[in-house]
């Protein structure tokens, strides 16, 4: 695998992992009604927007590069 399909790759899983920690932060909020869930909620949120951007320049950078 290439290091731009890794990357990718990776960014991509990131994301996912970044959208599973909200949901989770958001049943646990509702569940207990603490604060620190929320601060889980935006952060999770807020890292995923990052990555969106972050994925976006990085193709936009590289789309002349072949993924192998």
């Amino acid at each position: 695998m290439a290091l731009k399909a890794f990357h990718v790759f990776f960014v991509v899983v990131s994301a996912v992992l970044c959208i599973a920690l909200g949901v989770w932060s958001i049943h646990q909020f509702r569940q207990t009604q603490s604060n620190e869930f929320i601060w889980g909620v935006v952060c999770s949120f807020a890292g995923l927007v990052c990555l969106f951007i972050y994925g976006k320049w990085f193709l936009h950078k590289l789309r002349g590069v072949s993924y192998l």
